[in-house]
This record gives structure tokens, C-alpha cells and sequence, in this order.
């Protein structure tokens, strides 16, 4: 029998970087006395061989573990090669590293949302197959302007060709939350990043933890299945988190949640980290305890690249999720957790990595055209003096120096304001062209009052 490929990464439709390792599974993948890995760009008929390091341990009859080699290009196809037969290929899409300076970021204004939230979560949902073309954004909770009183809000747009936004839809076919939730956790299972059934769904979304309208952190986690049409279904509960949280942050990695910091009721901040694995139909299984960060922070960036969790800045005080000024406490700090690609878990003990160059705070941190971005948030001196900041990612997943790429055109000058508790996030467009989308936030000249405001580059 030849052998048959599902998933690389654990995704449908995998991304990465050259010299990056991959995990790719199927089944009938033989041994390595008899296999050999593929790369094959497009157009070319020439494919370009994988190596396997450790072919005791890195081949089985179920996966293979390999590095994308030199030369490949976006778009080759990976095959695996045994005696029996060559499967047929998964595309994989190269992540090239793009040039930031402060001239080459030019925000632009887009479809503001329909209304002003501050501590909401957004995401973005690529599309699952050619008869769905649409690349969706879904906005999910947030605290109302002035009252910092969560909603049930829940919102979506099309992403247009350009990386701009549509007109947001709420209401029918895109299900609110049922209860109101703001500084909780989002995340989005997608054919990237999880195994899902591209036919009927696009996305399960999740919004873990949080607070609600009386002010009262929780531990309720929220699922919702996106059909491949882009429709949001009702939001149902899942298994809540081992510890009542908010100012959290979550990612979504080869069909495992991972969750990590956050703050109690009292505001005290987390070192905890929690994975649960994503089912077939969204729900999640019971959460794992995995290795604690460094030191406990809210507030802070967590995100994914390839097999790396990142964990950039945070806060280790005991700040309210409204204060606007710098605490003190706002740390540097970026750690790095490699994941077990055969099992999912993560090392006991986080790597330290080249720190931020001074504290940041309820902030966001993307990855960005092969490169760490961290835009907005809360930091020592004034208001927008550090807006963005970045750090390129090599290819074992260390990163180099932070370079500041603030420069004039900034958010606070094209808005009149500068921005923390904001939603951020990136994605690639059909031309191959890295983006980056910032949605609503608090203003930090105004502390408690929020922003409508989207702008993308």
C-alpha cells in the first residue's frame, strides 16, 4: 500500500520556515531504511531531498519528523517516498521574512467596528477550501466605552484583497456570546493549525476565561463552530479551565489549546500554563498542567510559530485591567517553549530569549513575515514613544535583538491616540503580502475610554 499524508504540523495547510522542523503524519510511511521525504516547488520537477537526523526515532509507520530543507520555495508540495509507492503531496506555504523599518509601515484606516470595546479578542479565520474563498476576521467580547462593562459581542467581516476590512455583520448568522465576557482568552481552530472537516467548517472559535458583567473573573470556556460559509453557530460551554482567569492568552497549535498566564480575581498574575486537546467536533478535552513560565505576568503576548511558544512582556503586578499607566511592574522578558511534535508537551523549564528593551503590558505580539511584531500596549515614558517593536526568528526559533519601528506614521498619530487592551492580528494575503490588523483598544490618553478604530499595513 503507498503511503497516504494527513497532516504537517498538524495542519491541513501548513506554513513555515526553511530549516524548520516539521512533523508530518499519515499512515503506511514504512521506515527509514525505505523512505525518503520530498519537497517539490512548484513548477519544478526536480524535488529536493528531506533529511532525516535520527531514523530510529524521527520515522515510524505513522509520522516522520524532518527539517524544510534549502531551496524550497512557497507552495511545494511535500510527498513521502516509500518502497511501496510516493503519496501525494501537501502544498506548504513558505514564510518569507519582510523588511521592517519605520517607513515601510504605513497604517491605514479600515471599517471601524460597530462599536467602541476594549479587552475583546479577535481572530482570523483563512479560508477551508477553493469553494469558500472568503478570509474571515471575528471579533469576540470586549468591554463597553466608559463603563468597561463586558458585552456579548461578537462580530465579523471579510477581509478584502488588499488586507482591508469589510462591513462587520452581527446578528444573524454570527451568534453573540451567551453571556457577556471582556479580557478573556481567544483562540481559533483552523485547517492551519488542527484537523478539521474543510467541507462543513471553517473555524471553532473559543473565548476562555475572562470577566463578566458584574466584573467577576471565571473559568467558563466558550466554543462555537464557523461553517465553511463563514456563519457563527451558538456558542456552547466546553471544559472550563482549571483556575477562574482573565488577561490570559491562548494559541491554537496541532490540534492542542495552549493557554498560559492571566490574572486571578484579585488581579494577582499567573505562571500557569494548560494545554487541552481540540476534538472533532470543538469541544476540548480535560486541560494538562505543562511547564510554568519563568515568572507569573497578565496581561502578557503568547503566540505560536511553528513548534514555538513565545511568551512576550506582561505584567507581574497586581494591576486592573483599565489602568492606563505604567505600573512599574511591566516586564521584558520573552521566553520560548519548543513542543513535542510527537506528543504535544512542552519542555519543564521555558527558554530565556532576547528581552524586549523595556517593560510592555497589555500589548500584542504577532508573528509577522518571519519575524516576532509587538505593537501598542502599556510601557514606561510616553504614550506611543515604543508603539512597535521586532525581533527576527530564526530557524531553531531563538530570536535576535528587538529594533524599535515606530517611526512618524504611527497609530497614535493617525487615530489621535494611542492604544492598550487593543486586539491585534496577522495574516498573509493572496498575493503573499504579510499583514497586520489592530481593532478597538482603550486610549490611553483617556483611560476606560474605548476605540472603534481598525487600521491594518
Amino acid at each position: 500500500m503507498a503511503p497516504a499524508l494527513w497532516r504537517v504540523n498538524g495542519a491541513t495547510k501548513p506554513t513555515g520556515l526553511v530549516g524548520m522542523t516539521v512533523l508530518i503524519e499519515g499512515t503506511a510511511l514504512g521506515d527509514a531504511r525505505h523512505g525518503k521525504v520530498w519537497f517539490t516547488n512548484s513548477g519544478s520537477t526536480t524535488p529536493i531531498q528531506a533529511a532525516i537526523v535520527d531514523s530510529t526515532n524521527d520515522w515510524t509507520n505513522d509520522f516522520v519528523v524532518t527539517t524544510v530543507p534549502q531551496g524550497v520555495t512557497s507552495g511545494a508540495k511535500i510527498t513521502v517516498q516509500t518502497s511501496t509507492g510516493t503519496s501525494a503531496g501537501i502544498a506548504f506555504t513558505l514564510v518569507s521574512g519582510a523588511t521592517f523599518s519605520p517607513s515601510t509601515i504605513s497604517w491605514t484606516p479600515t471599517t471601524a467596528l460597530p462599536r467602541a470595546l476594549q479587552g475583546l479578542g479577535a481572530v482570523f479565520v483563512p479560508s477551508p477550501a477553493s469553494a469558500y474563498p472568503n478570509n474571515y476576521v471575528f471579533v469576540v467580547g470586549g468591554a463597553a466605552d466608559s463603563t468597561n462593562v463586558a458585552t456579548t459581542s461578537v462580530f465579523r467581516a471579510v477581509v478584502q484583497s488588499n488586507g482591508a476590512l469589510g462591513a462587520w455583520t452581527n446578528g444573524a448568522g454570527v451568534a453573540p456570546l451567551p453571556a457577556a465576557r471582556a479580557y478573556a482568552a481567544t483562540a481559533a481552530a483552523t485547517a492551519y493549525n488542527s484537523p478539521l472537516d474543510t467541507t462543513t467548517t471553517a473555524a471553532y472559535l473559543y473565548a476562555l476565561g475572562g470577566v463578566d458583567s458584574a466584573g467577576t473573573t471565571v473559568s467558563t470556556v466558550y466554543v462555537a463552530k464557523v461553517a465553511a460559509a463563514g456563519d457563527v453557530g451558538a456558542w456552547q460551554t466546553t471544559t472550563a479551565l482549571p483556575a477562574a482567569l482573565h488577561a490570559a492568552s491562548a494559541v491554537v497549535f496541532r490540534g492542542y489549546l495552549y493557554l498560559a498566564g492571566g490574572a486571578s480575581g484579585t488581579n494577582v498574575p499567573s505562571s500557569a500554563v494548560y494545554r487541552a486537546a481540540v476534538n472533532a467536533d470543538g469541544t476540548l478535552g480535560a486541560w494538562q498542567s505543562l511547564g510554568a513560565l519563568p515568572g507569573a505576568v497578565a496581561f502578557g503576548s503568547l503566540l505560536d510559530f511553528g513548534p514555538y511558544l513565545y511568551m512576550v512582556g506582561g505584567d507581574s503586578g497586581a494591576v486592573t485591567p483599565v489602568s492606563a499607566a505604567s505600573s512599574g511592574t511591566e516586564v521584558a522578558n520573552v521566553s520560548m517553549a519548543k513542543i513535542n511534535l510527537r506528543d504535544g508537551s512542552l519542555p519543564a523549564t521555558w527558554s530565556a530569549l532576547a528581552g524586549l528593551s523595556k517593560g510592555r503590558s497589555k500589548h500584542n505580539t504577532l508573528p509577522e513575515g518571519g519575524y516576532l511584531f509587538a505593537t501598542s500596549g502599556v510601557y514606561s515614558g510616553s504614550a506611543g514613544s515604543s508603539e512597535n517593536t521586532y525581533s527576527a526568528i530564526n530557524s531553531d526559533g531563538t530570536i535576535g535583538s528587538w529594533t524599535g519601528a515606530t517611526g512618524s506614521n504611527t497609530i497614535g498619530t493617525l487615530l489621535g491616540y494611542d492604544l492598550y487592551n487593543e486586539a491585534a492580528l496577522s495574516f498573509v494575503d493572496a498575493a503573499g503580502k504579510s499583514h497586520v490588523i489592530v481593532l478597538g483598544g482603550a486610549k490611553r490618553q483617556a483611560q476606560g475610554r474605548a476605540s472603534a478604530a481598525v487600521v491594518y499595513y
